[in-house]
């Protein structure tokens, strides 16, 4: 009888974020496509939040009167394309619930190039948002997935975008609107405040799933949400060093993340914190960053550990990262009885 293990294999299906956001082709469809044969090899279900501000600002220059007829056809043959993937993940049993990068409000498209520009993180955070403004995103972003998915689709999950959960009093009552029962932006013991994200998980229960109420750090056992909070890998800095070195080799030898644009440009926040320097060698569970070299790390983790929660970006992804993600999942499948349903975690 095989050990039972949970590994929940979670992605944020989006574009780069910053002044340049890459191709619809490169940055979504195709390495998703591989992702979904990947899961399917392995019979797995894989859990995608997907950008729905993106999806909201698409829709809104196609239906605009004022958007150029050309500009509006490759807009929507955006759109289409997505559409078409997401249905497809939703038949094949994976989970599609919606992740919300507000800045997408102040995006500029370059018809030139066909490329989006989000050099704006005014209102990278959900927080920066007025009353109004986060109304209308989070209800346009559930609507434009049921408008996908079909109106019974069940879309009870959410993760923030640039994990910016915090202050969870910006989202409560649009999870009590929505019915969102579970959310997983925590990254475990990490925290980034930067000019764009702005988060401190480092006060967290020592649990991998919690209920909450009214703060995602805190846990309440009769709290009406979930957490699932995403698992970080200690790193020493042996592997950290060797680590740099590999990658430059491998991006030498030409291989490069399928993603085509340039991610947001974000400054620290001074001064910087001591916590900061403590968990430098914390990095989150992520198949862009799983290789050759930390693929033991990851297989060891697995070993001692009950619960696995994967954060992964498909534009990020190399040809080398999917090849370890293949090489690790079939060493999970054949060595644990592994379950993704999360509701059942």
């Amino acid at each position: 009888m095989k050990t039972k293990k949970q590994l929940l294999l979670t992605f944020d299906y989006e574009l780069f974020l910053g002044k340049k956001s890459g191709s619809v082709s490169q940055c979504c469809i195709e390495p998703t496509a591989l992702l979904l044969a990947l899961m399917k090899k392995y019979d797995l279900k894989g859990v995608f939040f997907v950008d729905t501000s993106y999806l909201v600002t698409l829709q809104n220059y196609i239906q605009n009167p004022n958007t150029d007829p050309k500009t509006k056809q490759n807009l929507q043959t955006d759109f289409n394309a997505i559409a078409q993937q997401l249905t497809q993940m939703h038949t094949q049993g994976h989970s599609v619930f919606p992740h919300i990068h507000p800045h997408w409000l102040d995006a500029n498209y370059d018809p030139t190039t066909h490329f989006w520009q989000l050099n704006n993180t005014q209102k990278y955070r959900f927080n920066a948002l007025d009353q109004t403004q986060k109304n209308t995103l989070f209800e346009q972003s559930i609507q434009i997935l049921k408008q996908i998915l079909g109106q019974n689709a069940c879309i009870d999950a959410y993760r923030a975008g640039g994990w910016c959960i915090q202050p969870f009093a910006d989202f409560k009552p649009f999870f009590e609107q929505s019915n969102i029962k579970y959310d997983m932006s925590v990254l475990r013991n990490l925290k980034n405040m930067t000019t764009a994200q702005y988060y401190d998980f480092t006060q967290i229960p020592q649990k991998n799933i919690y209920h909450f109420e009214n703060d995602v750090c805190t846990e309440n056992q009769n709290g009406k949400f979930k957490q699932l909070s995403i698992s970080t890998l200690n790193i020493n800095k042996k592997i950290i060093f060797l680590n740099k070195i590999f990658e430059k080799v491998n991006s030498k030898l030409g291989n490069r993340s399928f993603g085509n644009g340039i991610g947001v440009e974000s400054k620290p926040l001074e001064p910087s914190t001591t916590e900061v320097q403590k968990i430098a060698s914390l990095e989150m569970v992520s198949a862009e960053l799983l290789n050759a070299l930390k693929l033991p790390i990851y297989k060891h983790f697995l070993d001692r550990n009950e619960y696995m929660h994967f954060i992964s970006h498909p534009k990020m992804l190399t040809k080398h990262n999917l090849y370890c993600l293949d090489t690790f999942l079939n060493y999970a499948t054949k060595k644990y009885q592994i379950k993704t349903n999360f509701r059942q975690f």
